[in-house]
């Protein structure tokens, strides 16, 4: 067998394939051997009834002997040596009886031992198969990840030319700034040197008033886009609108995810107290800067003794923006308050936060334009102070070079500006009082709110407290519910376990009995077998008594007793077997009465445990049938606060949208008339500095983007080859594997082949010896039989002429 099979020649997985090869060598052995007995099994038995074909003839002919020798009783040796025979027979029928049964559970084991076996070869086919497809499963994966990243380089690429064309449009500005600072440079370079002369006074004055009307158009055009901007807010709170609408329409679906709702919730929360945080930071920056101011003042107080006037009432403004702000803090207070309160009904009160965030939205923006305000005034402050001290300066120029005409004029244009500087002073007074008293009103009105959404809130709360109580006491009379059908179905389990345990028992005790069965007819046929030869004693007796009458030596006798002790003991013996059969029969009936009392109590105790199973599931049925009518309650209840507060949240919000308008229009008034000539300048310089800052920013930016990219782009193209020899190597391996099963697959085919051919020529070759010796002992044992009857039959022609003799004597 070893000899015949070949050996693999796979590198990669020598030693598991000498395993399996090993293992299919072992297999082959097990059913060699299995079909070696088998074929023994069937051997034995055909000789075994060959055997018992020539027991029944050596009885018959013992018979027959034994009929003659009753005619002829001087014979008895002859007769006790066939009896010796036919006793060593039967003895050589139960020792091969007994070697077939241990032949039997052997081979039985051995089959046992095969299935294993292949059920182990099984499984190790299939694990093949599943790493096979794994393997494949993982090929896919490489491609899929190798496509994406290929799409995420292209992407890439083309974000480098967006940037370089952003680049290239940067320059070109850049460009066109530098172009105007050098005319703007070159203008002003003209302007300080045509001071001198009254035309050149005039044509500067007109030069500015074009750039003062061309700054205006540009703040239309500012004004322009944020009202665009304010229309697309507006577009965006529609869309949020319908937005939550549909929220409401799929609540009832979204009602299991309320806790990861809740989360994001707070994380918004805490993003908003982030915001007013930062807003009052704002708030305290401003405050410094207008300490400062304050400190500029007292400085600018020799420069500003002609403007004393405008400085009180720009003192009144801004204790009238304190005041405002103090209302602004108290505000954000309300609002962190109201906050602290949705915290607590964040699960079924979303409606009255998202009323009470866009409040604080719109109060947000209206300190925005607050702020925006202030700065305006600040401006124009500046504005003034900055235009007295140019004003001073020209006067003092205008003292060495021109005449009295000349100053009066300059002095009266001069008065002009002072008036209409004081007339902006008034104008921006009465915006400041106009939104002081909105902001109040407003103020009010959001109190008012938040009165009857306190109450609400906290009512909702209660309620909520109770809900969860419900809610989690039915939760764990749910789980004590699932807890006792998980133990009841172990316990069906294992019932329903023991319960085919008994069946099997059953069948084996069933086959146990057929072959109780068995035995006792078998004790039935050797009980009339041993009649019958208790008979043949009986029968044999007579004549024997005749002879010992007539003449018997003391050996004859002496063999007589070894007859009948025989007897006696094989009659114990059969006793003795027929006390051990009853005593077996009567333990299985036992066993059988016990193990179906077994089954009525389990059956007993599996209808108890079904009952209480379905008592438990119209239990469970109830409590659902509650808690889905608590549920529908409490979502009715939570539409009709969401019904109401929309309304409230509908007519605030009109209101807030007439406001802001109102603040809109007053807001283009005062940037309709913001700047002057002389920021233009500033204006102009810091433009320059922040366009090199950005330009430099710019250009580090598109620095660290590009190594970036560029290292992205080597680590994919890293990625890829890897993924791409990973695929290859899979694939080869894939391919070797197979090309070596379908070799080693013909290999053990053929080899296989050449041990079942090996195996069946030793099998014919065994079974050709064992028939030629059987057949050699059966015709030896058929030439002795004959041979001893010749003699029996010529020792009883020689008795005969002997006794004639005998008897003419007498006579």
């Amino acid at each position: 067998m070893d000899s015949n099979l070949p050996v693999s020649l796979f590198k990669n997985n020598s030693n598991e394939m000498q395993i399996i090869n090993d293992e299919i060598d072992e297999e082959e052995e097990n059913e060699d051997q299995l079909r070696r007995h088998n074929e023994l099994v069937a051997n034995l038995e055909k000789y075994l009834q060959i055997d018992d074909d020539t027991i029944d003839q050596f009885e018959k002919s013992t018979k027959e002997s034994l009929l003659e020798y009753e005619n002829q009783p001087r014979h008895e040796n002859e007769l006790c040596r066939l009896r010796n025979e036919l006793i060593s027979k039967n003895n050589e029928i139960e020792t091969l009886t007994r070697m077939l049964n241990d032949e039997k559970q052997k081979i039985n084991v051995l089959q046992n031992d095969y299935q294993k076996k292949l059920q182990i070869c099984e499984a190790e086919k299939e694990r093949a198969i599943m790493t096979k497809n794994q393997t494949h499963e993982l090929l896919i994966e490489s491609k899929t990840q190798l496509s994406n990243l290929h799409n995420h380089t292209e992407e890439l690429k083309h974000k480098i030319v967006s940037i370089e064309a952003q680049n290239s449009n940067l320059t070109i500005e850049l460009q066109q700034t530098k172009t105007m600072l050098a005319d703007l440079q070159h203008k002003h370079f003209n302007l300080d040197i045509s001071h001198k002369t009254n035309i050149k006074l005039d044509n500067n004055i007109k030069q500015l008033q074009e750039k003062y009307n061309a700054q205006v158009e540009i703040m239309q055009n500012q004004i322009d886009g944020l009202s665009s901007k304010l229309d697309d807010k507006e577009h965006i709170v529609k869309k949020l609108e319908q937005r939550c609408n549909e929220l409401e329409r799929i609540r009832e679906g979204l009602f299991t995810e309320k806790t990861d709702i809740i989360n994001e919730l707070t994380d918004k929360l805490e993003d908003q107290q982030n915001e007013i945080q930062k807003i009052s930071y704002l708030s305290q920056r401003v405050m410094k800067l207008e300490h400062k101011n304050k400190v500029l003042g007292t400085q600018n107080e020799d420069l500003e003794m002609r403007n004393l006037e405008l400085l009180t009432e720009l003192n009144s403004m801004k204790s009238e923006l304190s005041r405002t702000k103090v209302l602004q803090d108290e505000q954000t207070k309300d609002i962190k308050m109201a906050n602290e309160c949705n915290l607590v009904n964040k699960e079924q009160n979303q409606g009255p936060k998202k009323k009470i965030n866009q409040n604080s939205d719109c109060l947000r923006i209206m300190e925005n334009e607050a702020t925006l305000i202030e700065e305006d005034f600040r401006k124009m402050q500046q504005r003034l102070v900055e235009r007295l001290k140019n004003l001073e300066e020209e006067e003092l120029k205008m003292r060495g070079s021109h005449d009295q005409s000349i100053e009066k004029s300059l002095i009266t244009h001069l008065k002009n500006e002072l008036a209409y500087t004081l007339k902006d002073c008034e104008r921006v007074k009465s915006l400041y009082i106009t939104t002081y008293e909105d902001k109040q009103a407003l103020l009010k009105e959001l109190q008012n709110l938040k009165n009857p959404t306190k109450d609400e809130i906290t009512k909702s709360c209660i309620n909520c407290k109770k809900n969860n109580s419900i809610n989690k006491n039915i939760k764990s009379d749910l789980f004590d519910l699932k807890s006792l059908t998980n133990d009841y179905s172990r316990e069906i389990e294992s019932l329903r376990q023991h319960q085919k345990e008994n069946e099997i028992l059953i069948e084996d005790l069933k086959r146990k009995i057929a072959l109780q069965d068995y035995h006792d007819d078998l004790i039935v046929q050797l009980k009339k077998k041993a009649d019958q030869f208790e008979q043949f004693i009986n029968i044999t007796k007579v004549p024997l008594e005749v002879v010992e009458n007539s003449t018997q030596t003391n050996d004859s006798l002496s063999e007589m007793s070894l007859l009948q002790v025989m007897a006696k003991k094989y009659a114990i013996e059969l006793k003795t077997t027929e006390k051990s059969y009853k005593d077996k029969i009567q333990n299985h009936e036992n066993l059988q009465a016990s193990l179906k009392q077994e089954l009525q109590d389990l059956n007993e105790h599996l209808k108890i445990k079904n009952n209480e199973i379905e008592t438990l599931k119209c239990i469970i049925l109830k409590e659902r049938v509650k808690i889905k009518e608590v549920i529908i309650e409490k979502e009715k209840e939570a539409k009709n606060l969401l019904d109401h507060q929309t309304q409230i949240l509908q007519h605030y919000q009109k209101k807030i949208l007439d406001l802001v308008q109102e603040l809109n229009d007053k807001s283009d008034l005062i940037n309709a008339e913001r700047e002057s000539v002389i920021l233009l300048q500033k204006q102009l310089v810091d433009i320059k500095l922040a366009f090199s800052k950005r330009e430099a920013v710019l250009l580090e930016n598109i620095e660290s983007k590009d190594l970036e990219n560029n290292n992205n782009f080597l680590q994919l193209k890293e990625k890829y080859q890897c993924a791409k020899r990973t695929a290859q190597n899979y694939k080869t391996y894939s391919e070797e594997k197979e090309k070596h099963m379908v070799k080693e697959y013909t290999r053990l085919k053929e080899g296989y082949k050449e041990a079942v051919k090996n195996l069946e020529d030793k099998l014919a070759g065994l079974l050709k010896e064992n028939e030629e010796k059987y057949n050699k002992r059966l015709h030896d044992v058929k030439m002795e039989y004959l041979e001893k009857l010749k003699e029996f039959k010529s020792t009883e022609e020689i008795s005969s002429p002997c006794r004639s003799n005998d008897k003419c004597k007498d006579i």
